[in-house]
């Protein structure tokens, strides 16, 4: 049998949440860890544009002998549509969300601040090219996914709407 999680993070959590991450990672004692950073970036050590949550628990599943992947499909999914000065006033505002909010606020999906967040996530992106980046993600999961034991997904917030439409059996314990 096998029981898939999936878990959103948000790229500005650490370090000051990083007990917390950890207690989560050690209560879901996952048997495989899917963590949002490109393969071939991990492969070439080219990890400053991995989140530092990401980051962690990859090393966390290394320590602990976990088998540990990289999913994620690096790529621009910014819309055409926007200015620089509407981006990035798009940006500080989500950043003003981020910043007064616990991140497991944001893995639940009717709670007002995520609605805000996927909002001004959907301003920002150009749809077909975040669909082709989803594709590609989730390809990059099910060719190594293990058929028995438990698997740990670790994505950015943003997907989570993605990966609970195209992975049905995930469980998303933060979601409550």
């Amino acid at each position: 049998m096998r029981t898939i999680y999936v878990i959103g993070t948000v790229s500005c959590m650490m370090p000051q949440k990083e007990m917390e991450l950890k207690l989560l990672l050690q209560v879901v004692d996952p048997d495989q860890i899917f963590v949002q950073i490109d393969p071939e970036d991990m492969r070439l050590g080219n990890t400053q544009y991995s989140a530092k949550e990401m980051l962690f628990v990859y090393n966390w599943g290394m320590q602990k002998q976990k088998k540990v992947l990289c999913f994620d499909k690096r790529m621009d999914v910014s819309s055409a549509f926007l200015d620089d000065k509407k981006r990035n006033e798009i940006k500080t505002e989500m950043a003003h969300l981020f910043a007064g909010t616990n991140w497991k606020e944001f893995n639940k999906f009717n709670s007002e601040i995520y609605k805000k967040f996927d909002r001004l996530k959907c301003l920002l992106a150009d749809e077909n090219k975040e669909r082709e980046r989803h594709y590609a993600m989730i390809a990059n999961i099910e060719k190594d996914l293990i058929s028995k034991g438990k698997v740990l997904i670790l994505v950015n917030i943003g997907h989570l709407p993605y990966f609970e439409t195209n992975i049905k059996e995930a469980l998303f314990p933060l979601r409550r």
